[in-house]
């Protein structure tokens, strides 16, 4: 399980894009380790992977070996090639963020539930797009973030998704967040350069006009919610991914949005546990990784003191001891090879102290 904070360029100090995501769980989840990846794994010398032009990655997703091959940094779980099903060696597996040399990253992923009659219409296959491959998979291709999220989408249709995902994407000029409902449909929308978006376990997209300028989907989408039925009243022009797709009102979802909006803009007063918070609001104040940091050490340290005050009807933060927390910034006054830039630390540091986001 895990919390995000995306922000565009205009929301943040120094103009940056700065995406974040932490990792909850009831225990100390997989130890981390920064590496760098010259050449993808489908270029890596006499690598196994890769047999007839086809490139099978750990979880067992083959696809057509890609001609582009841009080196990335990578932040995989330490045990995640021994998790990788397969069986073929030491895969790039779980590797869960990174940059690639265009200054393209990637964040993988937010957990997601479908709702049983979205996944009775669209099953989800064994094997597809999942979150232990979706960088491995995009990083070495992707030239911008929208070129990023049109290359998960197609992967998504073709190949179909394994379970449902919330991808967060950017480069030195935007970012984006990316949503699988189903095995073969998706939606991602541009984020408001003015705007950061906060995203727990819940499905979060709505209100998407789906023939708006920063919004691109899967085929049919609009269609498929129609003739299933997931939606009791659809519109293409304020369409409710999240409603069609996902299960609304889960506390342990809604409280984290709740709280990192109400930190991040105080000025907007907001009942804890509705059904869907906004998808982008403006911060009160510009954000710094402290700030987005500060955001992640309060989710960490409020699931005991608030849990108490659960039954006087306050939100509850999530349950888990320490947990892994990166960040990614993109800045366009540095050289290229510079523009982005990965940390890591813990969620569970001092609130604002910079480590806990990473700079």
């Amino acid at each position: 399980m895990c919390t995000s904070v995306m922000a565009g360029r205009e929301a943040t100090v120094g103009g940056v894009v700065l995406i974040s995501r932490n990792e909850d769980f009831t225990r100390d989840n997989w130890d981390k380790y920064l590496v760098q990846r010259p050449v993808p794994e489908y270029l890596v010398p006499a690598t196994p992977a890769v047999a007839g032009g086809m490139w099978t990655l750990g979880n067992g997703l083959s696809v057509p070996a890609p001609a582009t091959g841009y080196s990335y940094s990578a932040m995989p779980d330490a045990a995640g090639a021994s998790e990788a099903p397969s069986g073929i060696g030491d895969h790039f597996l779980f590797e869960e963020r990174g940059i690639n040399q265009r200054n393209v990253a990637i964040s993988a992923t937010n957990s997601m539930t479908t709702n049983p009659a979205a996944s009775a219409a669209d099953p989800f296959p064994a094997v597809g797009v999942a979150e232990s491959v979706i960088p491995t998979l995009i990083l070495p291709q992707a030239d911008s973030a929208r070129h990023a999220v049109q290359l998960l989408g197609s992967y998504v249709e073709r190949f179909g998704a394994s379970e449902p995902n919330g991808v967060l994407l950017g480069d030195v000029t935007e970012c984006w967040y990316f949503e699988i409902g189903s095995a073969h449909h998706w939606l991602a929308v541009r984020v408001p350069a003015d705007c950061y978006v906060a995203v727990a376990n819940g499905l979060r997209l709505h209100d998407v006009d789906l023939d708006g300028d920063g919004v691109l989907g899967s085929s049919g989408l609009f269609e498929f919610v129609v003739a299933h039925g997931l939606l009791d009243q659809p519109d293409r022009h304020c369409f409710d991914f999240a409603r069609a797709f996902g299960i609304l009102g889960v506390d342990y979802n809604n409280d984290r949005v709740w709280l990192a909006q109400r930190l991040l803009t105080p000025s907007l007063d907001q009942a804890p546990r509705l059904p869907q918070y906004p998808l982008f609001l403006r911060p009160d104040s510009p954000l710094d990784v402290a700030a987005v940091g500060g955001v992640r050490a309060e989710l960490a340290h409020r699931g005991t003191a608030d849990r108490a005050d659960a039954g006087a009807g306050l939100p509850s933060g999530p349950d888990g001891s320490s947990r892994p927390g990166p960040a990614r910034q993109h800045r366009d006054r540095v050289p290229g090879c510079l523009a982005g830039q990965a940390g890591h630390g813990r969620a569970d540091d001092a609130g604002g102290d910079p480590r806990s986001a990473g700079t």
